[in-house]
């Protein structure tokens, strides 16, 4: 991690008290894909319950900004992921944050899978979306819980060359980006990345040694090569907290890339292996937390720092939170960066 011109590391999203609701179940979104051009695929959401639903649009397939919202394979082999990873604050999220579906009734969102993967070499690519969107009760801006979702597979045949101009590079400007963590910006980070190691080193013993409920919990596994690889992943996030003139990883305290969206608090460019801190999170966040799954500076990084390829390479699949970490699967949890980041809050918080 760099901390000098460019400070390094990454923020996490741990999460406000979330809480369960039958609305989470899998039955009660359905997404349906269908390519609309050369590389852009149309997202149909409904919702299929007998209520309104109160989604939220940042950071999900309901929103603009260049997230994962859809997983691409070419023969099989899934490709690298280019876009942003977000992390929202989830008891700072206003009207704009948020899409209601009325009962029975439709979104539709439109997006180029050309601009956040490399599709230059043309040819078939399969597409499909799986993930938990986060909502709140009807006329509320507070998350109350996470409603799973399963698209149908598409395959999209594409014009490489075409596809080849529609692409995002997120990492151009890496070389000009002036020092920006400075003055009380860099103290506030300074203190966050030393606690982000300390939380991490605990998540290491909880994950070694710790009671099989937290395992389960959070992984839904309890098994020695499940503990090795969780716990693997809370060492090198360790190490990177501990890097402050080194690492693998640079942090900024300025919007690169204009996704310090309404509701974010940090975002992650994986491939170029930076971490943007919004002003949200320099201004509004506490340092720590000492409720189970609340969110905090220190956690913050946490999660960030495990969506670097260097340290695990996570998703988010549109979900944030303790409800959208218990509507995934196993697999799900080992590769998603808010289950990292709760597993480690709630272990500093002996919950």
């Amino acid at each position: 991690m760099k901390f000098s011109s460019i400070l390094s590391l990454t923020s996490l999203a741990s999460a406000a008290p979330y809480f369960h609701s039958n609305e989470g179940s899998p039955d009660a979104l359905s997404v349906k894909l269908e390519m609309v051009g050369n590389s852009d695929v149309k997202a149909s959401i409904t919702n299929n319950g007998n209520a309104k639903l109160r989604l939220l649009r940042t950071g999900t397939i309901l929103g603009n900004t260049p997230v994962e919202k859809v997983q691409v394979t070419q023969n099989d082999q899934e490709l690298a992921f280019g876009g942003v990873h977000l992390t929202i604050a989830y008891d700072m999220l206003e009207n704009g944050a948020f899409q209601d579906i009325d009962a029975g009734q439709t979104a539709e969102v439109t997006f180029d899978v050309a601009q956040i993967r490399d599709l230059s070499r043309g040819g078939k690519f399969d597409i499909s979306a799986t993930g938990s969107i986060p909502f709140a009760n009807e006329g509320s801006n507070t998350l109350a819980g996470a409603v799973s979702y399963a698209s149908n597979r598409i395959q999209a045949d594409v014009d490489g060359q075409k596809a080849s101009l529609s692409r995002l590079v997120l990492d151009q400007k890496r070389t000009v980006v002036k020092p920006d963590c400075t003055g009380s910006n860099y103290t506030i980070v300074r203190a966050a990345l030393r606690n982000c190691a300390n939380l991490a080193q605990a998540a290491t013993q909880a994950a070694t040694f710790g009671p099989d409920a937290r395992m389960q919990q959070f992984y839904q596994a309890t098994d020695k090569t499940t503990r090795g690889i969780v716990a693997g992943v809370f060492e090198k996030v360790k190490n990177e907290c501990l890097s402050f003139d080194g690492g693998v990883s640079s942090l900024y305290c300025s919007d690169r890339f204009n996704s310090c969206a309404e509701g974010v608090l940090a975002y992650t460019v994986a491939q170029a292996s930076y971490m943007v801190y919004c002003n949200l999170y320099l201004t509004r966040l506490p340092l720590n937390s000492q409720s189970c799954y609340g969110q905090s500076q220190s956690n913050t990084i946490v999660h960030e720092v495990t969506h670097l390829s260097q340290v695990k390479g996570t998703n988010d699949y549109g979900g944030y939170g303790i409800s959208s970490v218990q509507n995934l699967t196993a697999a799900q949890n080992i590769n998603h960066a808010d289950t990292y980041a709760l597993f480690a809050q709630s272990t500093f918080a002996g919950c």
